[in-house]
Order: structure tokens, then sequence, then C-alpha cells
């Protein structure tokens, strides 16, 4: 009994009983009822309650709105936003500096 009880825990998760699915397909849910990101295309995973938020929204105000909806959801401890907003450019790749000069 208390082998089948152990073993019953270990697949719940660690947080508080909620398995990491669970948790990710919660933030889902809620990103999807946010009427400003209903539209979206967003993805969530979620490991050990930190929640990987990844899609493309219109607007930087929408990606903050999907990092607030999904830190707001119970289980999650954190939030890392690789959301991109669509249209945006990239920032310019980094020059790399010159060589530096040889002295013999």
């Amino acid at each position: 009994m208390a082998v089948a009880f152990a073993l019953s825990a270990l697949a719940m998760g660690c947080e508080g009983g909620q398995s990491d699915a669970a948790v990710a397909d919660r933030v889902m849910d809620r990103l999807r009822s946010e009427p400003t990101l209903a539209s979206s295309d967003l993805q969530a995973r979620s490991e050990d309650g930190n929640v990987l938020l990844s899609g493309s929204v219109p607007t930087p105000a929408e990606r903050k709105r999907a990092e607030d909806v999904a830190d707001s959801v119970p289980g999650v401890d954190g939030v890392i936003n690789q959301i991109e907003v669509a249209g945006a450019t990239p920032p310019p790749p980094v020059a790399a500096p010159p060589p530096a000069e040889r002295r013999y």
C-alpha cells in the first residue's frame, strides 16, 4: 500500500500535487479566456512550476499581458516569456570586435 501511495505521489509531481501538464493546461485555459489573447498563437510548457511561453502576439502590451496571466495561475512559480511580437524588427546583430593588434 505504501509503495502504491509513493508511486502515485511521484506521478502527481512535486508542486502541491500538480503535474507540469496540469499547470500548462491551466495556463493555456487562462490565456484562451483572455479576450485580448484568445486569437493569438501561444503555447505554454511547464517544468517544476516554471512556465515557458512561446508563440506570437501583435503588440508588446499583449506579450506582457500573457506573462501576467500565466504568472497569476496557481502552481506557477516563474514565467519565461519567449513570445515574439509579430512584425517587430529584431535587434541588429552585434558586430564582432575588431581583431586585437598583434605586436611582434
